[in-house]
């Protein structure tokens, strides 16, 4: 009988590797999903980790090391939101704003409708209910995959799809409601 051989030489490599592979998506996650300050975002992007180390010996596979992470990221950002309840929180948009304008190879009048059709599309989502903005970020931005997001939620899959679904009509109507007008 052979024995099956880990992928993972230790628990710093795994855990290296997992850094690499989710320290910039658990860090989007809070400032674009949770809408957190640079600071903030960065701060419990750090302290998601430091969790995650501590607890690997705790990791038992049942679901991806992704779910995992990002449910210690959700846990962590959610706890941490009703300790500063309002507060306002900086929008995604300053941050890709000069990312945007430095792009060279979009004419000025591109970048402005670009901008535009950018900055109205995040009022939209903005504009959904808390849980339909989480859920819709992170399938469609963070893009996880429906089994994923039942087992972060703990929800039934149906449920998950329906608030999907809704979020995604509820998009599409306002963005065309908003566009015709222009």
């Amino acid at each position: 009988m052979t024995q099956r051989v880990d992928r993972y030489l230790n628990k710093e490599e795994r855990f290296q590797e997992w850094t690499q592979l989710y320290s910039a998506a658990i860090y989007s996650y809070f400032q674009c999903s949770l809408r957190m300050s640079v600071a903030d975002a960065e701060e419990l992007a750090h302290h998601t980790f430091v969790t995650v180390w501590e607890s690997m010996d705790t990791f038992k596979g049942y679901s991806s090391p992704r779910s995992w992470i990002f449910g210690i990221a959700r846990n962590l950002g959610l706890r941490f939101l009703r300790n500063k309840r309002g507060q306002k929180f900086h929008s995604v948009a300053e941050l890709d704003e000069e990312a945007s304008l430095n792009d060279a190879s979009h004419s000025p009048e591109n970048l402005l409708i670009e901008k535009r059709n950018y900055e109205l599309l995040e009022q939209i989502i903005e504009g959904l209910s808390t849980k339909k903005r989480e859920l819709f970020k992170l399938r469609y931005v963070h893009e996880f995959s429906v089994d994923e997001l039942t087992t972060l939620f703990q929800e039934p899959r149906e449920t998950i799809r329906s608030r999907l679904r809704s979020a995604r009509e509820e998009v599409k109507v306002t963005w065309l409601t908003k566009t015709k007008n222009h």
